[in-house]
Parts: C-alpha cells; structure tokens; sequence
C-alpha cells in the first residue's frame, strides 16, 4: 500500500505522470492548489490549450515564450484569468484520472485556498471518490490513521494521539508542536513552503534511533512524498524547473531522499 502527497501546486499537467509512477492506494492533496504564492509554470504544445482558454489574453496577462508547436507560460493565477482557466482545467483532468484508476483521494485547504468551495467545484465535474476536509479528519488509508488538518485550524489532542501519519499546510514550527501531541514513533507530512525531511532523535545526531519524522513538500512537480506502508519508509522527490520541459518522466528525473520509519 503506498500513498502520494503533493501541495502548492506550479503545474497539473505533469500530475498523471508523477501518479503512474508512484502507484498510489491514496493521494493526499494537501493544499494551495488553485491559487499558490509563486505562481505557475507550464509548457504546452498547443493541442494541450484548452479551448476554454484565449491564448491573446494568456500571452497578455503572463511571461510566455511561443514557438510555432509549443507555449511556455510563467505566471499567477492570482492576477491571470486565462491562466487561472487553464490551471483549473488541469487539476479537473488529475481528479479525474485519480478517480478513473480507483484510488482513495482527500483534499485538505491551504492558505490560498479558502476562497473556494472545493466540494462545489468537485459535485460540478461528477468527481465523487474525493473526500474534503476544510477543518480536520481522520482517514484511513493502509490500516493506518491518517489525521488531516488544514491551514488555520487545530484537531483536538485525542485526535492527534490515534493518528500514525498527520497530513497539514503548516510553518515548520507548528510540525515540530503536531509532533509531541503524537504516538512515539510518528510521521508528519506538510506543505505550506519549504522542502525538507526531518528526522527527529531522543539521542542526538544518532539517526539510527529516532523516534519522528517530518516532511515538508511544497511547489508540485518540483516535489512530492510517497509512503510505502508495507516497505515502512517515506521518501521525498525533489526536481528543478527543468522537468517542465521534459517530455517523459521517470523517477530518475528526481532525487530522492529515504527514510524508515516506525509506527508504535
């Protein structure tokens, strides 16, 4: 049983990808991800366009680079329509794929996101297999307790004592403070900013006894985290702008950093 997690979100269009290579049970989106602080990266031959986009009003309102085949398009969904059109059709075309291959799917609000009725947007498209927590949740993925808390809000301690794994949008601080209201052995996965896995030791620098572990995600594609439940260990993917650019991507196109984990 494995699970993906991705959050603030530059570019959908590489989501199928990254998907068929981690073969997720469960995807965990874990906030921005219509709207994201630094904004969008894509590169798109033009049958990719859809047609609901005005590409004069895209080249208007965003940094773009044309060539006869293809656009190269940098900017916010913040100040641009077109782009904000284009991106929401890209994260429609991932839940649906998702949908198709029969993972379980959450969703969770970040910082960005409170402007939107995801629920709303979701019932709209006939997506039904994503669940939405705009508080806090637990789940269940692997036989493991997955508590999910969104930008701005808290669980109660109970909550945070039954979950294995605790997905959130939060500041590298507030992780460390999730992480004492939790089980001995405990894993924390968080968007927000920042990319990092932490290991968390009773003994020091002794990293071959530790008792938590945090990871932080943030600008998807650029990078994600996977758990393999059965293997116990998490991983962090990190790439660079680079992989937009790519017409296939494999796992070589990512570094990865590992780590075992327990689970009292």
């Amino acid at each position: 049983m494995k699970a993906l997690f991705i959050s603030d979100i530059r570019n959908f269009l590489l989501g199928k990808n990254i998907y068929d290579l981690s073969k997720p049970d469960c995807v965990f989106m874990l906030g921005d991800l219509l709207l994201d602080g630094p904004g969008q990266f894509y590169v798109l031959k033009k049958p990719q366009i859809p047609e609901s986009v005005n590409v004069e009003k895209l080249k208007a309102e965003n940094a773009v680079y044309a060539e006869d085949e293809f656009l190269v398009v940098k900017g916010n969904t913040h100040v641009s329509k077109e782009l904000f059109k284009l991106h929401l059709s890209y994260f429609l075309d991932f839940v649906k794929y998702i949908e198709k291959e029969g993972s379980k799917a959450f969703l969770i609000y970040g910082n960005h996101d409170k402007i939107f009725d995801y629920n709303d947007i979701l019932s709209k498209n006939e997506i039904k297999r994503f669940k939405v927590y705009e508080t806090y949740g637990l789940v269940n993925c692997a036989d493991k307790n997955i508590l999910l808390v969104s930008y701005g809000e808290n669980a109660d301690v109970a909550s945070y004592k039954r979950a294995d794994l605790v997905a959130t949008h939060k500041s590298t601080k507030d992780l460390f403070n999730i992480s004492k209201l939790m089980k001995r052995c405990s894993l924390v996965i968080s968007g927000h900013y920042g990319t990092k896995l932490i290991k968390i030791s009773s003994k020091g620098d002794d990293f071959s006894h530790y008792e938590r572990i945090i990871v932080k995600i943030d600008h998807f594609p650029l990078s994600f985290a996977s758990v393999d439940f059965e293997h116990e260990n998490v991983s962090l993917y990190t790439s660079d702008e680079s992989i937009y650019f790519k017409t296939k991507i494999s796992k070589d196109s990512f570094t990865e950093e590992k780590s075992a984990f327990c689970f009292a």
